[in-house]
């Protein structure tokens, strides 16, 4: 198993990472025409994608980053795919796949709360699917409503307070007699699973 890329969602200047959902977020590429592809085990959807809320607090999809197992990219809002050659190793890394679609600006009208963060603390890094919010030093809690930003939530002080009673300070201890518990867990982005402190 391998650690995913997750999705981004910009607050002013800085990128936080989404660490979990209480609903899904209603994109799909499908819907666009695409095939999503994977072309590694980093990013088991063939896509994933960049989000920032607006100046008037709407949630927007701003970048796409994908790749398309028919190799068809059509163009988003007049927007062409970017393609990044595989010899630039660090860019493919980076992009998981070699096309971006920037600065598409989709609204997406979601409901819900997301869990971002932002801060990531080596020693909790789990080398499967989606990292634990428990390993950020900032965590937000931010709601919407038909896709319009509501309020936000600092949750870091009670992030702390659950690495502290941990007392191991690491995530990476797997309670082997409940692997397939686990797995699922490490790959789920919902509440239950992620933030079943936030229920």
């Amino acid at each position: 198993m391998t650690a995913q890329i997750g999705n981004f969602l910009k607050l002013g200047e800085t990128r936080y990472s989404i660490l979990a959902l209480s609903n899904p977020i209603n994109f799909d590429p499908r819907d666009l025409g695409f095939t999503p592809s994977p072309t590694t085990s980093a990013c088991w959807a063939g896509y994933w994608c960049e989000y920032r809320i607006s100046t008037d607090d709407k949630l927007i999809l701003q970048n796409l980053y994908i790749n398309s197992k028919d190799d068809i990219y059509p163009e988003i809002n007049g927007i062409k795919a970017k393609y990044f050659e595989e010899d630039d190793i660090k860019t493919m890394i980076q992009y998981m796949g070699g096309h971006l679609y920037e600065n598409i600006d989709i609204p997406i009208l979601y409901n819900g709360r997301v869990v971002i963060g932002n801060g990531f603390l080596d020693e909790y890094y789990v080398h499967m699917g989606y990292q634990n919010p428990k390993g950020y030093e900032e965590v937000i809690e931010i709601v919407f409503e038909e896709g319009v930003y509501l309020y936000d939530i600092d949750h870091s002080e009670t992030v702390k307070k659950l690495r502290e009673e941990n007392n191991n300070k690491s995530t990476r201890r797997i309670n082997y007699e409940n692997s397939s518990k686990f797995i699922k867990e490490s790959f789920s982005l919902d509440f239950k699973d992620k933030c079943w402190w936030l229920l």
